[in-house]
């Protein structure tokens, strides 16, 4: 699982869109969901809701991207302001660290291959195994056995379930607690335990640079023009920055991640002026295009409403 990062940073202010309950000011200054640097005194993490201040600021995906966020902000707040521009960038470099990625999909793949394997048989064991065992001895005489049978392979399926998580996640403690108990007493999620431990695996990362590591190179050509169309042609959406303030960190933050993504892209060696090309007119009656999606209009001029509003461009002569 992975998303796009879920705030706005920027030298002056920490903004979340669509998320917090909005206070309009007509001074042109920060709302309920921006908050000045210097106005954070309080940043926790409980769940995966994101306090600044004793208020909802942000819910994040998981748990844990709460506590890595609300520990980001706080390092931000904390920094001298000459230095919080570097920190920014520095986070979103991190976001598309491809090396790190396959690093930790290499020792995801080597600390549960025995996981692997005991769920692979507990799933033969509960779906092959005991049925035959009944139908052939009866339940009567073999409901013990089998249940003791079924408790051993939950029991070494949550204790190496446990081992993992703690190596991958040292400090989501409440969490893997949690799962802990849930495979030890449920079969049927003991089964799943790989997809509980690797769901949340590659999460701090941006999207582009997992399909980078996992996809193939069609499919990553094809969602690195998606999302440098989308960068560089962003739609106003609901929900936009309405003070000073608010405006003026989105702006950044889109700048600076358009050049964090175009830097991506050219260490891969993908050439980001091919990527934008126009898209072949289907017939002589098509116009114009929407640069975002690629859509075709038959209309010399407009915006596409789908994306946003950004505005056609036509087809060149």
């Amino acid at each position: 699982m992975s998303s796009e990062f879920p705030v706005r940073l920027s030298p002056k202010a920490v903004l979340a869109l669509g998320q917090s309950k909005t206070v309009e000011s007509n001074s042109g200054g920060p709302t309920g969901k921006c908050f000045l640097w210097q106005d954070l005194s309080n940043i926790e993490a409980i769940g995966k809701k994101i306090l600044i201040n004793g208020a909802l600021f942000r819910r994040a995906v998981s748990a844990g991207a709460a506590t890595r966020i609300s520990g980001l902000l706080r390092e931000i707040a904390q920094a001298k302001p000459k230095d919080r521009e570097q920190l920014i960038s520095k986070t979103l470099s991190g976001l598309f660290d491809s090396p790190q990625i396959e690093s930790l999909f290499q020792e995801f793949g080597q600390l549960t291959q025995s996981l692997r394997l005991l769920t692979n048989i507990l799933f033969g064991y509960l779906f092959m195994i005991a049925p035959i065992v009944i139908w052939l001895l009866g339940f009567h005489s073999t409901w013990l056995p089998l249940l003791a049978g079924l408790l051993v392979l939950t029991t070494m399926i949550a204790l190496r379930f446990q081992r993992a998580h703690k190596k991958l996640f040292p400090m989501d403690e409440d969490e893997r607690f949690t799962h802990f108990i849930i495979l030890l007493l449920s079969p049927a999620t003991a089964i799943r335990a790989l997809d509980a431990l690797s769901r949340t695996l590659l999460e701090r990362f941006h999207p582009l640079a997992l399909a980078k590591v996992l996809c193939s190179q069609r499919q990553f050509r094809e969602l690195s023009g998606e999302w440098l169309r989308a960068s560089r042609h962003a739609p106003v959406q609901a929900g936009s920055p309405a003070s000073l303030i608010e405006k003026e960190t989105e702006q950044f933050w889109r700048a600076a991640h358009q050049r964090a993504l175009e830097n991506f892209l050219e260490q891969t060696g993908i050439d980001a002026n091919q990527l934008l090309r126009p898209p072949t007119p289907a017939d002589e009656t098509c116009l114009a295009y929407c640069p975002c999606c690629l859509a075709q209009f038959t209309t010399a001029s407009g915006t596409c409403e789908d994306c946003g509003g950004p505005t056609l461009q036509p087809f060149p002569k």
